[in-house]
């Protein structure tokens, strides 16, 4: 007897696409609103027809003003793309430690269209060497000055974000829909000599 999958054809793997981040610069930090500038390259790089690098969402975005390809790459069935990218993100800052806190600013990248089961980020760890990719030194402008904060960490996170909804479609699914994430992470201090000039050299003159 056939087999009851004869004829249907094997499931394709997920695409792979390998993810980074060269951040030029930061501005403009407004923790009371939770928001902040930044200005950056991300690049993916996969094998696969399925993955379409200008369908990505920027998933902590209030608003991006340049989404621009830069350079694109085939290599046999490989393919690299590059954009550079400006934007207003959103951040989730905690103030419990102010004026001596530490925030992480987040850049999140998702696909607008595969899940989890077409498609992964993978942050890009390595150099074209072979070499770990030192985030501190090799993800951001060695210049990179954000006042009144000193950056202190460099990093990228994966993560898997699950949509508990069927998004109203008119065929039941049966499942949830869940999403490969990448983030790529800035960790910033304040500088409180900045903080202790401004509200406490007053106090000291009455």
């Amino acid at each position: 007897d056939p087999s009851p999958t004869a004829g249907t054809p094997p499931k394709k793997e997920a695409e792979v696409v390998l993810t980074g981040v060269y951040l030029l610069d930061l501005w403009r930090l407004d923790v009371a609103r939770g928001l902040f500038d930044a200005d950056f390259y991300v690049w993916f790089s996969w094998k696969g027809e399925r993955f379409n690098p200008s369908g990505v969402e920027f998933m902590n975005a209030e608003r991006i003003w340049q989404f621009r390809e830069q350079e694109r790459v085939v290599m046999g069935d490989k393919m690299y793309v590059t954009f550079r990218v400006s934007g207003t993100f959103k951040g989730y800052f905690q103030l419990q430690s102010y004026p001596f806190d530490t925030q992480s600013l987040e850049i999140q990248v998702e696909d607008q269209v595969l899940e989890m089961e077409d498609l992964v980020f993978v942050p890009d760890g390595k150099m074209y060497d072979g070499t770990p990719r030192d985030l501190d030194l090799s993800a951001r402008e060695r210049q990179l000055n954000l006042p009144g904060w000193r950056v202190v960490e460099v990093k990228q996170a994966l993560d898997t974000h699950t949509y508990h909804t069927d998004w109203g479609a008119p065929i039941p699914t049966g499942k949830e829909s869940r999403y490969s994430r990448y983030a790529f992470v800035v960790k910033v201090k304040r500088l409180v000599y900045p903080y202790l000039l401004k509200f406490l050299m007053p106090l000291a003159l009455i």
